[in-house]
């Protein structure tokens, strides 16, 4: 009898269905195949790899009782419904984990481009400048290259407008100045512009885990915007105050799970693809709804501006942002001087967060990061500050108040990665030199250059001991 039993156990066809689903739920929860699923950056964090593990022993009581009993029991169509679940989320991911194989290369027709559109091109005029914002097959301000197998090495560099070179030509960036003067030395060496504008840390991560295993870069170049890195960091700390934890990790989740296939149909840009005029006309819309939502405070400050820069502003002459540079920046930039207030506490840890996922994501490609600590103008010069004339910055203190580079040097040391500073060479420069646009506020030409022969001048002697070949760095010109 117990031999019938045991026999008919064996055969039981209901249980073992139930068997080979909790067969396929245990292939797909193994760590080794989570990790290629999730994709994480080094080794798997140790409250993943808890999760993972406890998940992975939950299914494997769940085989060993189902296994022992002697027929369907009510609480296995349980198992089912959360094998089904389990086994259609895996099958999602595996799908966008393959497209990831078409989107996130250059050539594919399914490339939406690593940052920008590729091959894309846009004239934009103002008062101050004109310059023409060019993508490559990439998707990057920067001309096309042909990798291969070149000895050269790598520069890949993350950053905001400065970065991208807002009001230059792709020539006069300070990334061009830096590849220029390291061929003059003698050097191999291909900069890779991957400047954002209007980015902050979080873009940059994402820019990078995206890009990294296709331009595979020696060194990553993080240019940071003295405070203003960090005040978007503030905001968008602030922004998610008001949400749901359960909503921030659902919408973290889904990220992570799909995010091939939002790249399939969605190109983030800050690229305005529209003809000069139109761009003008975008401008104009945007400063007249900012003007009518203005509170008295508002249209007082605003109104204590230079005319002729409200008149070129209201013509679409200038860029619309400068509408809340002038209500906006005497504060943000003042408050992110206090870490301890609560808001700027909490951007902090997140800023310095996203500069530890850097250094992570690069060590995990055998690459080193160095962080850049680019001068915002009134931390460092009283002839420097380009609103002053505007009434924006009614602060100057902040001159001497400067307490955010000891700031980004903490963060970078909780990176574990080195930081460049730039704010004592620019207070000693020639007041008469023009660093910034007048209006617009992005660095100019000058700036870029003093830029790329400082940052030259400290990787050399660091770097390139092993990489100087005159012949291939003059064939590069």
């Amino acid at each position: 009898m117990v031999l019938i039993d045991e026999k008919r156990k064996a055969r039981n066809p209901v249980r073992s269905g139930y068997l080979f689903f909790i067969f396929l739920v245990l292939l797909g929860a193994n760590p080794w195949v989570v990790r290629w699923f999730l994709a994480p950056v080094g080794p798997m964090p140790a409250p993943v790899l808890g999760g993972v593990v406890v998940h992975f022993l939950m299914w494997a009581v769940l085989a060993v009782a189902v296994f022992r009993s002697r027929g369907e029991r009510p609480w296995m169509r349980g198992i089912l419904w959360a094998a089904g679940f389990y086994l259609s989320v895996l099958f999602f991911i595996g799908i966008d984990r393959l497209a990831g194989r078409w989107v996130n290369v250059p050539g594919n027709p399914l490339f939406s481009g690593f940052i920008f559109p590729p091959d894309t091109e846009v004239r934009y005029e103002t008062s101050e400048f004109r310059f023409v914002a060019q993508t490559n097959d990439w998707g990057i301000r920067d001309r096309n290259y042909k990798l291969g197998k070149d000895t050269c090495f790598r520069i890949l560099v993350l950053g905001d407008s400065n970065t991208f070179g807002w009001g230059i030509d792709a020539s006069e960036t300070y990334e061009n100045q830096l590849q220029n003067r390291l061929r003059e030395s003698g050097i191999c060496a291909r900069v890779f512009n991957f400047g954002q504008p209007g980015g902050f840390t979080l873009h940059y991560k994402k820019n990078l885990a995206r890009a990294i295993d296709f331009v595979r870069p020696d060194l990553v170049v993080v240019g940071l915007l003295q405070s203003d890195d960090l005040r978007q960091s503030v905001e968008a700390a602030e922004r998610r105050q008001g949400v749901s934890p359960t909503r921030l990790y659902l919408k973290a989740a889904l990220y992570y799970c799909l995010k091939n296939f939002k790249r399939l149909y969605e190109c983030k840009t800050n690229i305005d693809k529209n003809p000069p005029e139109k761009i003008r006309e975008t401008w104009q819309k945007e400063v007249a709804q900012i003007k009518a939502a203005f509170t008295a405070r508002q249209r007082e400050k605003y109104l204590k501006t230079d005319p002729a820069f409200r008149q070129l502003l209201e013509a679409g002459a200038i860029n619309a942002y400068l509408v809340r540079a002038v209500l906006s920046d005497t504060l943000d930039h003042w408050r992110v001087n206090f870490p301890e207030n609560p808001a700027v506490r909490r951007g902090f840890f997140d800023f310095r967060e996203d500069l530890r996922e850097l250094k992570k994501i690069t060590r995990s490609h055998g690459a080193d990061l160095l962080l850049l600590n680019i001068p915002y103008c009134p931390y460092f010069s009283r002839n420097a500050l380009i609103y002053k004339e505007l009434h924006c910055f009614e602060e100057p203190v902040l001159l001497s108040l400067n307490r955010v580079d000891s700031m980004y040097q903490a963060a970078a040391d909780f990176a574990g990665a080195p930081m460049v500073h730039f704010t004592d060479w620019f207070k000693v420069e020639d007041p008469r030199r023009k660093l910034y646009f007048h209006y617009d506020g992005h660095l100019t030409p000058e700036a870029h250059r003093m830029l790329g022969d400082s940052i030259a001048r400290y990787l050399i002697p660091r770097y390139f001991d092993a990489f100087i070949q005159p012949d291939e760095a003059k064939k590069e010109k």
